[in-house]
């Protein structure tokens, strides 16, 4: 999905094939996992929240808050997220967007962690290019990127017709589909991925991280930690952070 107000369009999911014929300077990029690495906590679940009374079905409000209090049973986050996008099939798209904003003017730029919020703007003024990876979705991520000047976002690709969620998802950008999606991101825009960053806070996140030359684990699950020890990889704990298990 594309967004023409930025400079360069937000995608969401996995780029297609389209391979540049040479590229002349590798960049570097700085890939960043947001939920708990660049905002605390989960910024779907956070948004529900701040949205809840706001659904012409009152039963909807009811079985989301369902979802979310039986999430520690589902046997992946995949499944999880698959059933949170079924039972908001019906919802307007736009106005999905709208609450989105909303919700980050009102509550989500609060959430952001501004030691990684610095690093993010520090790799931007070294002209690097900024991408988000997050198995988050666009009407949370979209105003963050917008806020921080992000050129890429890629994120739960949501099934949308005639402006109305489907129930579908397409991609959902978590574990080893991340790191499919920097590899491919790199090749087409001709990013050295050996001098490039990659910033996460789960043990998800490993498949990105290890893909890049700077990885950077940000108050790392213990068992995200552990590898990072392993492999060298920096440690980052901001200020006031915790880990939610």
């Amino acid at each position: 999905m594309k967004n023409d107000s930025l400079p360069v369009p937000i995608t969401d999911g996995i780029l297609p094939p389209q391979y540049p014929t040479e590229v002349a300077i590798a960049m570097k990029a700085a890939f960043f996992d947001v939920d708990g690495t660049l905002v605390h906590g989960f910024t779907m679940a956070s948004l529900l929240h701040y949205i809840l009374g706001e659904f012409d079905d009152p039963g909807l409000a009811s079985r989301l808050l369902q979802l979310e209090r039986d999430a520690a049973g589902y046997s992946s986050r995949q499944r999880l997220i698959t059933e949170f996008f079924r039972l908001i099939a019906g919802q307007s798209w736009s106005q999905m967007i709208a609450w989105g904003q909303r919700w980050y003017d009102c509550i989500g730029r609060a959430q952001l962690i501004p030691e990684v919020v610095d690093r993010l703007r520090e790799h931007g003024e070294r002209g690097e290019v900024v991408v988000f990876v997050s198995g988050s979705w666009l009407p949370c991520l979209l105003p963050i990127a917008r806020d921080l000047s992000v050129e890429y976002v890629y994120c739960c690709e949501a099934g949308v017709e005639a402006d109305t969620l489907t129930g579908q998802v397409s991609i959902i950008p978590i574990a080893d589909t991340k790191a499919v999606i920097v590899q491919e991101f790199s090749t087409i825009q001709g990013v050295d991925l050996a001098n490039s960053y990659a910033y996460g806070d789960d043990d998800s996140d490993t498949p990105m991280l290890a893909v890049v030359g700077h990885a950077i684990a940000v108050s790392p699950s213990p068992a995200l930690a552990e590898t990072a020890r392993a492999r060298g990889w920096e440690l980052l704990t901001p200020r006031g952070a915790t880990k939610l298990e």
